[in-house]
């Protein structure tokens, strides 16, 4: 009859073999060095783990867009400078007779100027056919040069700013269609911010991460001292090799 346990038993020593070598007189240092490196490389390759990039393939046609957006944004720069500005000191200086009429004006050019900044958002946002690397310095500008994203609004709605589009065509795909253009940028920007914040949290617990390797291979390595579990593979290694049972045949 074949000798079954020969493999299981020779796997078993040869194991007993690496982590103890009673040759070299090196008792576990072969297995503690594994077990450290393993270690070592849990927590190196955890911490060093980048988070989501922007897409930076181009995209045919994109130029002219870019060019398109840096215009758009520059002409809502100098609109609120030429219209909003010069309202909202035409009515700090307006007189008791024409007060009213002065604030009416203010408030209508900066209502205008909060509908062309929320359309041009929007376009940015569900904007497929630019790169996520070429959209991240238009939001930069945006920022820039007319305000912070987040302050603007559409129906309460607040735009949320990210600080790159590392998830914006992401969000786009997520969002795909809504009855709105506005809102469905609303919930991109949302959608792409919950991204990018995925990616900050955990970056910030990735270093943690690793020190759990680090800790768990000191504690394993404390559990088998204190289970015997060196002395043990130490005995088992010092036997000599196991032999293949040559017996054949059944026992009555």
């Amino acid at each position: 009859m074949a000798d079954l346990s020969y493999p299981f038993r020779l796997a078993a020593w040869k194991t007993a073999r690496f982590i103890s070598n009673p040759d070299t007189d090196k008792f576990n240092r072969n297995f503690n060095i594994q077990l450290a490196t393993v270690a070592a490389t849990v927590m190196a390759g955890v911490i060093a783990i980048p988070g989501t990039a922007p897409d930076g393939t181009v995209i045919d046609g994109q130029d002219e867009r870019i060019s398109a957006y840096e215009q758009k944004i520059d002409a809502l720069d100098d609109f609120y400078d030429n219209n909003v500005q010069d309202a909202r000191e035409a009515w700090r200086l307006s007189t008791a007779d024409n007060q009213d009429a002065a604030e009416t004006a203010m408030n209508q050019t900066h209502i205008e100027f909060q509908e062309r900044a929320i359309d041009l958002l929007s376009h940015m946002y569900t904007e497929d056919g630019i790169s996520e690397t070429e959209m991240s310095d238009l939001f930069s500008q945006f920022e820039n040069e007319v305000g912070e994203i987040s302050s603007f609004k559409f129906n309460d709605l607040s735009f949320t700013g990210i600080e790159d589009a590392s998830h914006l065509h992401e969000a786009q795909q997520e969002h795909s269609y809504s009855p709105n253009e506005h809102e469905r940028a609303v919930a991109i920007s949302e959608e792409a911010s919950k991204g990018e914040r995925s990616d900050v949290q955990f970056k910030v617990m990735s270093p943690l991460f690793g020190i759990m390797g680090g800790l768990f291979y000191f504690l394993l390595a404390m559990m088998l001292e204190s289970a015997g579990f060196y002395n043990a593979i130490g005995k088992k290694s010092e036997k000599p090799a196991p032999q293949r049972d040559r017996k054949t045949g059944f026992n009555h």
